[in-house]
């Protein structure tokens, strides 16, 4: 299987329509990015460091990001693990 396949996006929109969460996994680092995106373009000037982040992130990945936060496949699964605790908790409390 080639690496393209390994890889993994998704985007879910937020219930208010004017955010978003985008999900990428890249097989290379087995590493989860969780990116996330408002809509419209923002007018303010950007710092050095952040133009060089940006830069950085579409040389390396094709594509720009709001804000990112990065989990190991370990904490992914932690918070898989919670997510699906904390759903299973509501079903029983409606029992």
């Amino acid at each position: 299987m080639n690496k393209q396949n390994k890889d993994k996006s998704t985007f879910i929109r937020c219930e208010c329509h004017a955010e978003g969460l985008g999900v990428d996994y890249f097989a290379d680092d087995d590493h989860y990015y969780f990116s996330y995106w408002k809509q419209g373009l923002s007018n303010k000037n950007l710092s050095w460091k952040a133009r060089a982040r940006y830069c950085w992130q579409v040389l390396r990945h094709g594509k720009a990001f709001e804000d990112e936060v990065i989990l190991s496949s370990k904490s992914a699964n932690n918070l898989s693990d919670w997510i699906t605790e904390t759903e299973s908790n509501k079903l029983s409390d409606k029992k």
